[in-house]
């Protein structure tokens, strides 16, 4: 699960959808091996494993985050990016399985608690459009990245493609990075929750203005 974790961060990074179709199959595999599909958290040993006296769960964080919350996260960010319904069931579903345990011990899944927070929030859907031409290492690309990355934003989609890409194939496959235009021959940065954007920005200032906006928690 935390391959698929690490494929969307590379998707990320570059916007090749290659990477997010590795980490829509991960997920899959990850799911089918190791999830219990009764209770909803995953076990450490897969089904096609050797018999075991026990089969034990991922049921809390060690050194590493447990199994069942990077599968939580991953799933929502996977639904964010590809509005399957099925990724969001997936979420609700392990969220659902720890409810209890979440309440009685929260300090035993912290990472579990982040994929809550995302579930319970509307994640920003954030794109930098690029003019054709442009990649993400021009000036203009690397300082609007760079007001993303200083600014805590939790619950965060990113796209970073130019305009040819978005009304392309990319653009079919992440609906809410669709129609965004860079202004006046610049990269561009628009930050939107549910398809509502705010202005979009050359600048990283304004950028990390909106970037830091926030709503009570419900």
């Amino acid at each position: 699960m935390l391959l698929a974790a690490a494929a969307l961060d590379l998707f990320e990074l570059t916007s090749e959808l290659r990477w997010l179709e590795d980490a829509t199959s991960l997920s899959d595999e990850a799911d089918r091996l190791f999830a219990d599909p009764l209770r909803g958290d995953y076990f450490l040993a897969s089904a096609s494993h050797e018999s075991l006296v026990l089969r034990e769960r991922s049921d809390y964080d060690g050194p590493t985050p447990s199994a069942s919350a990077v599968a939580a996260m991953t799933a929502l960010r996977l639904h964010g990016f590809t509005g399957a319904s099925r990724f969001l069931q997936r979420a609700e579903m392990i969220l659902r399985a720890f409810s209890s345990r979440v309440s009685a011990q929260p300090l035993a899944m912290t990472d579990l608690l982040l994929g809550l927070d995302w579930a319970t929030d509307a994640p920003r859907e954030v794109v930098v459009v690029l003019p054709d031409g442009q990649g993400a290492t021009h000036p203009q690309a690397r300082s609007l990245l760079a007001a993303l990355r200083g600014v805590f934003a939790p619950n965060s989609l990113l796209v970073v493609s130019n305009a040819r890409s978005l009304e392309g194939e990319l653009g079919a496959r992440i609906a809410w990075a669709r129609g965004k235009r860079p202004r006046d021959g610049l990269p561009t940065a628009y930050v939107c929750e549910r398809g509502r954007c705010e202005l979009p920005t050359t600048s990283p200032e304004v950028l990390a203005e909106q970037l830091r906006a926030a709503a009570p928690y419900r």
